[in-house]
């Protein structure tokens, strides 16, 4: 009697365990029918490699989880492993949902968040420069520059935050003085509108002179530097998948150091003028 009890109780763990095993396969894998004209049949995750193809109205063995970013089903074909697009099946709603939820992580992930930019441009400033009260009835004059640089753009599409840096190099002539620098910018954007093919952006920043040179005649040539700042809006124009044209406009103060004027009877011989300006400027970018 005690052996038959033993018996019959491992024959029920046995049944027992077949049920589990059972259980697990069925919802391991379900029923899927093809939808598609050909389902084409890959032996690989990368579809580098197509067996066959299963005609439509064919059902299939199917497992449950997704590969290749939610592309790829495992498929039983001829009692082996391969694979069939999720697109070519119609099952249950638990794939369907799984497929959805894999196709949006892979749409967020795919979304475009920067735009990188770079630029040439051509630029005028209308400038008054102040020497200082020491210089008089010629305390003051007017110049307009013209000049050109390059310019690199960042920005983040979600929050339309991002910079631009510019190298220009500007000069102008008037009677007997030629004046030219060498200015570096280094500026902070913020875009009110993200439309793809137009968008206005304000900036503020500042400008680093490294360089900066007056000369008179054949009289003297004086050599200086300056540091300032800026503000103005910066608007694109789209012409392109990948071109843009920007116009932009700014106001700048910059303060020059540095130039030691020769020995003379009228003016000091360190001077150090300071720049006002309303600066325009054209420019082609290309998106990379």
């Amino acid at each position: 009697m005690k052996k038959y009890l033993v018996n019959y109780s491992s024959l029920c763990a046995k049944v027992l365990c077949l049920f589990i095993a059972l259980t697990t396969q069925v919802y391991a894998a379900k029923w899927a029918t093809i939808v598609s004209d050909r389902a084409i049949v890959y032996s690989d995750l990368q579809m580098s490699s197509e067996i066959g193809f299963i005609a439509k109205g064919k059902k299939v063995r199917i497992g449950e989880v997704l590969r290749n970013k939610g592309r790829l089903v495992p498929v039983i074909v001829n009692g082996k492993v391969a694979y069939i697009k999720v697109a070519d099946i119609q099952s249950n709603a638990n794939l369907v949902a799984l497929q959805t939820a894999t196709e949006r992580i892979k749409s967020k992930m795919d979304e475009k968040v920067d735009e990188k930019r770079i630029a040439i441009l051509g630029q005028s400033l209308i400038s008054n420069i102040d020497f200082g009260k020491d210089f008089g009835s010629i305390r003051s004059e007017n110049y307009t520059f013209y000049g050109g640089g390059v310019r690199g753009y960042y920005k983040n599409i979600q929050t339309g935050v991002g910079y631009r840096s510019t190298i220009n190099y500007f000069t102008t002539s008037k009677d007997d003085l030629t004046y030219t620098y060498l200015g570096f910018e280094v500026d902070g954007l913020f875009s009110f509108n993200k439309n793809k093919y137009f968008d206005l952006s304000f900036f503020s920043g500042l400008i680093l002179v490294p360089y900066s040179q007056i000369k008179y005649s054949s009289y003297f040539t004086i050599n200086g530097y300056g540091l300032g700042g800026q503000v103005g809006a910066d608007m694109r124009i789209s012409i392109g998948s990948k071109l843009s044209l920007h116009l932009d406009s700014s106001y700048q103060m910059i303060k020059l150091f540095g130039y030691s004027l020769p020995e003379n009877p009228d003016f000091p011989d360190d001077v150090s003028p300071l720049m006002n300006a309303v600066k325009f400027g054209l420019a082609l970018s290309y998106e990379i």
